[in-house]
């Protein structure tokens, strides 16, 4: 009779899915009501309100696996993008209403993914770029952030791996937790990874921060979903989720907080997406123009209803069960052999919750599994059998696991006290894992940039070089090397930048280069700049006369020539500080007067002045002499006169 009871018992305490649980039908069709209500309350007795419009942020979209059958707007509403306007002309005080209905068909999605797609990701295009930056809100730059993701990820050569390992290391290891100050107040992605607790938004915008820390494109969806959780009064409620970027597979789900990994149930409502929640929100906001005049806001209100369900989705695997030890002593270890095969040509992945009988314990939870196209695993389940069983009976122990999908496998074992007793790590040691070695890959990028194309030989480079992890492994004492060498650790998908200053003795065309290696790797960039000799112009060939009367006309001519391989700017030439025309090199013939001239001999100086492309300033000074014959009396007076009056 004892051992009877102990099976229905088992059999009782099996959870088995409800025919009426709408997350498993294969579709939906659910009705949705759209309330938004506002108060209007004047304040002044000669108050005037013009208009008040509402812009309600919930318009559920069109997508391959949600259909809008019908829109009822209410009266003065219209649906604009991802919002529902509501406008009142001239409104009198009151409660202001706005109702909206829709009708919508939404069905499990589940991408289709059946080949392997690399990580990393060697090339994100330019309008997804937007979901690999941080915000406020999904700091993925945070140190931490960066580390446990790539912890998670390293070793893995395979993108649905590693979105698949850090969803279920944030719905395991994060508490989703109801308090005021999760509920009420979105902290960032670092202070969840911190705290290990927040609510569906925070958990999300963790598993996307830490996605994004990788090199992963994340975006944020925000709707409604169903949920059968005792923690909430209401079964739908507003909920936020991840839309990871598979490349040419396009957007996949994953849902952390309800362990949909790689797919959503039929009950998910989209809204909206966005780069966090601040850019995919659920509300609304009022706009209106008048005086006298106080609009109050109350809560929106969202209320889905199911009309109608499909049939439930078929089974993504098949489970089979047995036990390690048919037969053990009381007190004793065993173990749960489950194999789950995956019987789609497709990634798949599913969450495994066992189930044991009173007089067992066991501290196994519920975990999640992640198989490639038709892969099989095995997976372990540990329980061990009570000590203080009445040795005049044998027992007959049930253990069950169930999958997603409603699928479920069962097997027995006895227990007696005359059989041996196994302790847990002679279990462990028999139980076949399947762990294969991970594909390590080492690999980096490097890139250089100076803060100019060209340089003088008086200039020193700035030069900055980035170097970005592009593998899948921890690089540690790596150095990176210009001029001098950098110690440099870099964690999967980080980049960090080295910078240098560089000099040059000579002119010509250069090439910077930086080295970058540790024993794993081993990368060169190099950057090539142009570096310039200082200007320089030579006043050359000078002839005048020797001796000149005081009313002869002369010509001072000389050569202006370029002598360096870079050009002067802004050339002047000036004959004893007065400047003539002519700007460019080449021969000048300057006329001149001997009237100009003191008698006996004069110094005529020749000055060129010219400055390079940074401005800095440069001058060439040759000399010529003329000597102006004996002057008589009368010119002699003239000269005094033209000295001291001018010409």
């Amino acid at each position: 009779m004892r051992l009877t009871e102990l099976f229905l018992l088992a059999i009782l305490l099996i959870p088995a899915a409800h025919a009426e649980q709408p997350f498993l039908a294969d579709r939906n069709t659910i009705q949705v009501d759209v309330l938004s209500t506002v108060g209007l309350r004047a304040t002044l007795p000669d108050y005037s309100v013009d208009y008040v419009r509402l812009n309600i942020s919930f318009a559920p979209q069109e997508s391959e696996s949600q259909q809008i059958l019908e829109f009822t707007p209410g009266q003065n509403m219209e649906r604009r993008g991802n919002s529902i306007i509501a406008t009142w002309n001239q409104p009198s005080p009151g409660e202001l209403q706005a109702r909206a209905k829709y009708t919508l068909e939404i069905g499990r999605w589940q991408p289709k993914i059946r080949g392997k797609a690399e990580f990393p990701i060697a090339n994100v295009p330019a309008d997804i770029v937007q979901f690999l930056q941080p915000t406020a809100e999904v700091d993925s730059s945070s140190i931490a952030v960066i580390q446990k993701a790539s912890e998670l990820a390293e070793g893995e050569d395979d993108l649905y791996e590693v979105v698949f390992k850090i969803a279920n290391w944030t719905q395991h290891n994060i508490e989703y937790n109801l308090s005021t100050l999760t509920a009420d107040v979105s902290q960032n992605a670092s202070w969840v990874l911190s705290n290990r607790q927040g609510v569906c938004d925070e958990l999300t915008t963790l598993f996307i921060a830490m996605l994004r820390s990788v090199g992963i494109p994340a975006r944020f969806a925000s709707g409604m979903a169903y949920t059968d959780s005792p923690l909430f009064p209401d079964n739908w409620g507003a909920h936020g989720w991840a839309e990871v970027y598979f490349g040419e597979h396009g957007w996949v789900p994953f849902d952390v907080t309800y362990g949909q990994f790689g797919y959503l149930d039929s009950t998910h409502i989209k809204a909206a997406d966005g780069v966090d929640s601040e850019h995919a929100p659920i509300g609304y906001s009022t706009e209106s123009r008048g005086r006298g005049v106080l609009i109050e806001t109350r809560e929106l209100e969202i209320k889905p209803r199911i009309i109608s369900s499909a049939s439930m989705a078929e089974p993504d695997v098949a489970l089979s069960i047995s036990l390690l030890q048919p037969e053990v002593g009381f007190g004793s270890y065993n173990s749960a052999e489950v194999t789950v095969k995956n019987l789609r040509d497709y990634y798949v992945a599913v969450e495994l919750t066992p189930s044991h009988t009173t007089r067992t314990e066991s501290d196994e939870a519920t975990r999640h599994l992640l198989l490639g196209p038709e892969e099989a695993k095995k997976q372990y389940f540990h329980l061990k059998v009570d000590e203080d069983l009445d040795s005049k009976f044998i027992y007959t122990f049930p253990v069950s696991v169930r999958a997603t999908g409603n699928v479920s496998a069962i097997a027995t074992f006895t227990a007696a006290s005359d059989e041996r007793v196994y302790q847990k790590s002679e279990l462990s040691s028999l139980e076949d894992n399947g762990i294969e070695g991970k594909t390590l890959l080492s690999r980096i990028s490097a890139s250089c940039a100076a803060d100019k194309p060209a340089y003088y030989t008086y200039e020193t480079a700035n030069v900055n070089c980035t170097v970005r992890n592009t593998g899948n492994t921890y690089l540690r004492d790596m150095g990176a090397c210009i001029t001098k060498c950098h110690k440099l650790e870099l964690l999967i998908g980080q980049a960090r930048t080295v910078t240098d200053n560089v000099s040059f003795s000579s002119p010509g065309q250069k090439t910077i280069r930086l080295k970058v290696s540790n024993l794993l790797v081993s990368e060169t960039a190099t950057l090539t700049v142009k570096v310039l000799d200082e200007p320089k112009l030579r006043i050359t060939g000078i002839r005048a006369p020797e001796e000149v009367d005081y009313g002869q006309d002369f010509n001072l001519t000389f050569r202006l020539e370029k002598s360096s391989s870079s050009n002067a700017y802004k050339s002047q030439i000036k004959i004893n500080g007065k400047k003539i025309e002519g700007n460019r090199t080449g021969a000048y013939i300057v006329p001149m007067k001997g009237s100009d001239l003191n008698e006996g001999l004069n110094l005529l100086e020749i000055t060129a002045a010219y400055e390079d492309a940074n401005g800095k300033e440069y001058t060439e000074n040759q000399q010529a002499t003329v000597t102006l014959r004996k002057l008589s009396l009368i010119q002699k007076i003239l000269l005094f006169f033209r000295r001291a009056f001018g010409p």
